[in-house]
């Protein structure tokens, strides 16, 4: 068994993102691109290749942990740039396809998570996502072009993961601060490559998870550059060719050098 620790940008990171949760009521801490990547909602949450490609998914097998927080920022509620510890996830299932997965979902009854690219399973739609509309272009059209950055990483990785969710908190998830993470690895660790970790990291770390220490619970007062978003956009979105320009509010830095989400 190995344990990991990655990190992705929730829908609360935007001003878009928020108004999409308040639009549609949705959790604010999943994630915020048009295939959600990881998939938290489901009840068996899922991970693929549509984050990262090559680099995780691959490494992961039956019974591996794999903690989820937030990348750091300016999260409502909190005065000072933070992570959240939103999920700790233990592999269940390796699927060599999407398809595979998506068989797997419908014999449970389930919906198919958000990233499981099959027909018949679109992406959310603009208004959900990080991302805002672009002038003179349709939702779907941006939509679209999005989207097809996905479906070329995922011919490439077809492998799916479907995990049992150890924990899951989408709504306020605890705070990590600075002091939290190099009180438990000595430094702020570097999750652009997800990094597995020693089992006593893995620990504390759950333990913070369910120590109740979120943000609401420390009597934080969100201040005014909460508010105001956070400042620089991350960029999570695959390098393709397409028709229309990909909102920035969706790039990471990894794409930017050509190397994917």
């Amino acid at each position: 068994m190995k344990y990991f620790l990655n990190t992705y940008t929730p829908l609360t990171a935007f001003p878009a993102g928020r108004a999409a949760v308040l639009k549609h009521n949705l959790p604010p801490y999943i994630d915020g691109s048009c295939r959600r990547e990881p998939d938290l909602e489901s009840a068996f949450p899922s991970i693929t290749a549509v984050c990262r490609g090559r680099i995780f998914v691959p490494r992961l097998n039956k019974g591996d942990k794999i903690i989820y927080m937030t990348k750091k920022g300016n999260f409502p509620f909190h005065s000072t740039p933070h992570w959240r510890l939103v999920a700790i996830l233990q592999v269940r299932d390796v699927m060599p396809t999407h398809a595979d997965a998506a068989n797997w979902y419908q014999a449970q009854g389930l919906p198919l998570p958000s990233n499981c690219l099959v027909p018949g399973n679109p992406p959310v739609t603009l208004d959900r996502t990080v991302a805002d509309s672009e002038p003179g272009v349709s939702d779907a059209a941006v939509i679209k072009a999005w989207d097809k950055g996905y479906q070329d990483r995922v011919k490439v990785t077809g492998r799916f993961i479907i995990c049992d969710s150890l924990f899951c908190e989408l709504h306020d998830p605890p705070v990590l601060e600075q002091s939290d993470l190099h009180g438990i690895f000595g430094k702020t660790p570097n999750t652009r490559i997800p990094a597995t970790i020693q089992p006593q990291h893995f620990a504390a770390l759950k333990q913070l998870a369910f120590s109740g220490r979120s943000a609401a619970a420390k009597g934080q007062k969100q201040s005014s550059r909460t508010s105001s978003g956070i400042k620089t956009a991350p960029k999570c979105l695959p390098q393709t060719k397409k028709p229309v320009s990909v909102p920035k509010a969706t790039m990471c830095g990894r794409c930017s050098k050509g190397k994917g989400k």
